[in-house]
């Protein structure tokens, strides 16, 4: 008997349910109901850009850009948005190395040199947090120089170094750089990429 009572029972009531506005997780919607949305307050770009405040950072671009300065911008943009406000590359900006879509990071210095120049792109590492690694192949004087431990002298060497016997096969081969042993090697060493 009970057995029968609910098989007669939960149909029903299932029934009912769903003639009575029970509700999927999908239904559908109606013009009116569009145009009722619609009506609705929109969020404009400016209660966004209030509700979600992103930090800002400063990043120092030099070189052939239009206008070099140090810039503030929102920590999410990436290299090209702050070409863009540096006002473009110059004519003679060599730009085929540069990853545009690289992300800055506070205190990072963006370097676009000359077509022709030694060192084609340059971003100088922030020590803090190991954001960018100091290609020693292609980096300048300055920027070896924010490496731990070396100076105007040593930076003087390793590229005379590269520029007598070509580019570093692997970072390992700075240790073949006169007062750069084990030690030196071992701080700079994750600073560093060929």
């Amino acid at each position: 008997m009970k057995e029968k009572l609910i098989k007669i029972i939960f149909p029903v009531i299932f029934v009912l349910l769903c003639l009575g506005g029970c509700r999927t997780g999908s239904q559908v919607i109606t013009d009116n109901e569009k145009t009722s949305y619609s009506d609705k307050k929109q969020i404009t770009d400016s209660e966004i850009t209030e509700t979600v405040k992103t930090e800002e950072v400063y990043v120092y671009i030099t070189g052939k850009v239009k206008n070099p300065d140090v810039y503030k911008v929102p920590e999410d943009y990436r290299i090209y948005q702050v070409i863009e406000l540096a006002g473009g590359f110059l004519d003679d900006a060599e730009t085929r190395n540069i990853n545009l879509a690289d992300r800055i990071y506070d205190g990072m210095q963006i370097t676009v040199y000359a077509v022709g120049e030694e060192t084609v792109y340059g971003c100088v590492a922030n020590t803090n947090t190991g954001s960018s690694l100091i290609n020693i192949n292609t980096a300048s004087k300055e920027e070896l120089m924010t490496l731990p431990g070396i100076g105007d002298a040593k930076a003087e060497s390793i590229i005379r170094y590269r520029n007598e016997n070509g580019y570093f096969s692997s970072i390992e081969d700075i240790m073949n750089i006169s007062g750069i042993k084990e030690g030196a090697f071992e701080k700079i060493k994750d600073y560093i990429t060929v």
